[in-house]
C-alpha cells in the first residue's frame, strides 16, 4: 500500500550522500529534523 508523502514530512527530512573512491555521490542515508516546544523557565 501506497500514499502519498505529506508536505509535513518532506519538510524534516534530509538524504545524505557521501562519495566513493571515484569521487561519485551515492546515497548513504537519511535523517529527520524533529523540534520539540520547552516551557521556558523564569
Amino acid at each position: 500500500m501506497a500514499n502519498i508523502i505529506p508536505d509535513e514530512v518532506k519538510k524534516i527530512v534530509s538524504f545524505i550522500f557521501i562519495r566513493n573512491e571515484n569521487g561519485e555521490m551515492f546515497p548513504n542515508g537519511a535523517g529527520f529534523f524533529v523540534s520539540i516546544k520547552i516551557a521556558r523557565l523564569t
